[in-house]
């Protein structure tokens, strides 16, 4: 296989703001990746699995990511958006594998007593993601919930966590 040439640039910024108890900060990144005979799966067959270099591929995107804090609370977000493509002569191609865009956000709650106790709230979501380079078959969308409660007391001289989770998961458009 002939070697494969890769160009990426990526660019961003990062700011935080705090006063009393309170904590904000915003991340941004920017990126591009531009390659040319990157290896690729030709095949797949009862696990046996052949290669070939393709043609050019593009991946250009952001990356969002976001904190806040205030006493017992936190709040998270990130955020990818990616356009990945292969550059093909009969057109631009979804890269298999690849979602367009994925999130993830988390609140969450925080007391420290002697109990220990934190609550979450977590959600993840995804786009559908391509499987086949033809575009002829995806992965379903989905998002997933999940609850979390937890609570370690120090009870008869031991460290105990007790947790409880609930998931939903939801798939489709």
């Amino acid at each position: 296989f002939p070697s494969h040439d890769i160009r990426q640039w990526d660019s961003g910024l990062k700011k935080t703001f705090q006063w009393q108890q309170r904590r904000i900060q915003l991340q941004l990144d920017l990126f591009r990746i531009d390659s040319s005979d990157e290896l690729m799966i030709d095949t797949n067959i009862n696990g046996r699995t052949t290669y070939r270099n393709d043609g050019n591929t593009r991946r250009h995107g952001a990356e969002l990511s976001f904190t806040a804090e205030q006493d017992d609370w936190r709040f998270d977000y990130q955020a990818n958006a990616i356009n990945a493509r292969a550059l093909l002569s009969a057109g631009a191609q979804p890269l298999p594998g690849i979602a367009d865009l994925t999130q993830w956000a988390q609140l969450s709650w925080t007391a420290g007593n002697a109990w220990q106790s934190q609550l979450q709230l977590e959600w993840q979501a995804s786009s559908a993601i391509p499987v086949a380079e033809q575009n002829s078959l995806a992965s379903p969308a989905y998002r997933l919930w999940h609850l979390n409660a937890t609570v370690s007391p120090d009870w008869l001289g031991l460290q105990w966590q007790l947790l409880l989770r609930l998931l939903i998961i939801v798939t489709g458009k």
